[in-house]
C-alpha cells in the first residue's frame, strides 16, 4: 500500500528510512491510543488535577510530564535505540526477552501500528474539536469533560448560568380573576422586588386589620362587653 508512490524500485536506502519512520510512528501511536484510554481511568500520583485528553500536555504538572517524556524519548533514540544499518528497520533487539521477533509478529506490528496511527489521529482531532477525551468520544466516559483550547470559550459560555429574568410584579401571588394584576396607580415597578415586598407587606397588614374591623362593626351592634353597655355602636365608640 503506497498510493502516494513514496517508495521507488531500486531505492533500498529510501525504503529503509520510510519503513523505520513507519514503525517508529506506529509504535508511538499504539502507546498513545492505549494512553488515551488509560488516562481516563488512572492517573499517576501528583497528576490527579491534570485533565484527560490532549490538554494534559500543557496543563499543570502535565506540562512537566510532557517535557520529561520528550527529553527521555530523544535520549533513547539518539543514544540507546539507534538504528543499525546491518539490521532491518525497527530491530532494536528483544529487551523484554519475549522471543516473538519473527516475520509473523513483525507483520502484526506493522498492521497494528498503521491502525493505531489513524486511531491516534482521530482521537486528537476529536479532542481538539469537542474537548472530550478518547473514552468520552465513545460515550463511555465517567469523568467530566476536559476543556479543549479550541472550545474553551464556548464551554465557559455554555456553562455560565443565564442571568435571572427581571422581577415581574404581575406574576406574583394575588394576581387573580376577575381583575388580575391590579395596580392602576403604578406603584410597583418591573425589577423592583424590594419595593414590591414593602408594598405587599403593607397590603397584607392593612387587609388583616380591615377584616377584623369589618367583623367588629357588625358584632358590636348586637353584643357589648360588660361595662360597655352605654357606649354607642359605630365609630363614635372610639371617643
Amino acid at each position: 500500500f503506497d498510493p502516494a508512490g513514496f517508495t521507488k524500485v531500486g531505492d533500498e536506502s529510501g525504503f529503509r528510512n520510510l519503513r523505520a519512520a513507519e514503525i517508529k510512528h506506529g509504535r508511538v501511536a499504539m502507546m498513545a491510543a492505549v494512553g488515551a484510554v488509560v488516562q481516563h481511568y488512572a492517573k499517576l500520583p501528583g497528576f490527579e488535577g491534570v485533565p484527560s485528553g490532549l490538554p494534559a500536555a500543557w496543563t499543570g504538572n502535565g506540562l512537566f510530564g510532557f517535557a520529561a517524556l520528550f527529553l527521555l524519548s530523544g535520549a533513547m533514540e539518539l543514544a540507546v535505540w539507534t538504528q543499525d544499518d546491518k539490521k532491518e528497520p525497527g530491530n532494536f533487539g528483544d529487551p523484554l526477552g519475549l522471543g516473538q521477533y519473527n516475520e509473523d509478529m513483525r507483520n502484526k506490528e506493522l498492521n497494528n501500528g498503521r491502525m493505531a496511527m489513524f486511531a491516534a489521529l482521530g482521537i486528537v482531532a476529536a479532542n481538539l474539536l469537542t474537548g472530550k477525551d478518547g473514552m468520552q468520544q465513545l460515550g463511555l466516559g465517567a469523568t467530566p469533560e476536559c476543556r479543549s483550547k479550541m472550545v474553551l470559550r464556548a464551554t465557559e459560555a455554555d456553562a455560565a448560568p443565564p442571568p435571572p429574568p427581571p422581577f415581574q410584579p404581575s406574576e406574583q401571588l394575588g394576581a387573580v380573576s376577575p381583575l388580575g394584576f391590579f395596580d392602576p396607580a403604578g406603584f410597583t415597578k418591573v425589577g423592583d422586588e424590594s419595593g414590591f415586598r414593602n408594598l405587599r407587606a403593607a397590603e397584607i397588614k392593612h387587609g388583616r386589620v380591615a377584616m377584623m374591623a369589618a367583623v367588629g362593626a357588625v358584632v358590636q351592634h348586637y353584643a357589648k362587653l360588660p361595662g360597655f353597655e352605654g357606649v354607642p355602636s359605630g365609630l363614635p365608640a372610639a371617643w
